[in-house]
């Protein structure tokens, strides 16, 4: 069973994205960008068994190298800058 399903994919990703507007208010850029790479990467999650869409292997790697990189930068910001 697929944790993010094509309903509430869209939820999830505007809810990263709403609480990366707020870290941002807050003074938190780092936390900002690393949930704005969180939504990329839920927005662009698909199903692999989904016959319809088309060079799926680009959705794939969008949807790894964005988790990598929110990870990256969240490591940066607790263990290099705090």
């Amino acid at each position: 069973m697929q944790v993010i399903t094509k309903r509430n994919k869209v939820f999830i990703g505007i809810a990263a994205l709403i609480v990366s507007v707020v870290a941002l208010m807050n003074a938190d850029y780092y936390s900002a960008a690393a949930l704005f790479f969180v939504s990329i990467g839920v927005l662009t999650t698909i199903d692999k068994n989904d016959t319809s869409i088309k060079n799926a292997h680009v959705y794939h790697t969008i949807n790894l190298v964005s988790y990598v990189i929110a990870v990256l930068i969240w490591f940066f910001a607790i263990f290099i800058v705090k």
